[in-house]
């Protein structure tokens, strides 16, 4: 299966590389597995609207397939300007942007839009140029702890007063134990009740000390994998 990216700002692409003579690939949007009653994939799919798509291989002489599922999630809003700490070397020359173009959500961090960094402590700063209110904030996080890459420790959320100009912290929460996890796109999802109306915001994430025991790295640096933060004024899971 490819597509360019798990988040929506217009529309995106689903293309499903098959070819079994005697078996087709059907779909649906709804919460179930495909049946041969299902629509047949013949075309790549326009996405343009959240949800998840389900894909199964059928055929009279084959085995139905597993089902192959892909979630796809609005972007949010358009930060003006946004700033990080400073990733590992390898990712020193990729634009802070990436973290807020709408394009990633797949699992590889070799796929170009993952920034990386072995940190004690990672933080990203969004700015706007005016007030923005504030609801729901989702950040996608890697987990692919085979490859070193841990969820953080602790997420915290600050803000920029709009009188003083000082940060104050908003929500702070423990992620990650230290139990072993599935390789995953991991979307981190916190609500402000009340809203936020800020220009700006800080996202400060706590890596572990080190990897844990059971890991055949023990005692090295973990990483933390960042691909996009989507801001948005509504609560997109809370309508799920």
């Amino acid at each position: 299966m490819k597509y360019k990216s798990a988040y929506i700002r217009d529309s995106v692409i689903v293309e499903v590389l098959f070819n079994q003579p005697g078996a087709a690939v059907h779909y649906t949007l709804e919460l179930r597995d495909p049946t041969e009653k299902d629509p047949v994939y013949r075309t790549p799919l326009s996405v343009k609207k959240p949800g998840t798509i389900r894909f199964k291989a059928i055929g009279n002489d084959f085995e139905p397939s597993e089902t192959i599922s892909v979630s796809f999630f609005p972007a949010g809003k358009k930060i003006d300007s946004i700033r990080t700490s400073a990733p590992q070397e390898f990712y020193k020359n990729q634009s802070a942007e990436t973290l807020n173009d709408a394009v990633g959500g797949i699992a590889n961090f070799r796929s170009g839009h993952w920034t990386g960094f072995n940190s004690d402590s990672v933080w990203i700063e969004c700015s706007w140029n005016r007030p923005q209110t504030i609801i729901e904030i989702d950040l996608g996080l890697l987990q692919d702890e085979a490859s070193w890459i841990f969820l953080p420790k602790r997420i915290e959320y600050w803000k920029k007063d709009r009188k003083t100009g000082k940060w104050l912290i908003n929500h702070s929460k423990d992620i990650a134990s230290t139990a072993k996890g599935p390789k995953q796109v991991y979307i981190d999802q916190t609500n402000f009740n009340p809203e936020i109306v800020t220009s700006a915001i800080k996202i400060l994430m706590i890596n572990h000390s080190n990897i844990p025991d059971w890991h055949e790295s023990k005692g090295e640096r973990a990483w933390i994998f960042i691909d996009e933060v989507m801001v948005r004024s509504w609560n997109y899971f809370k309508t799920q």
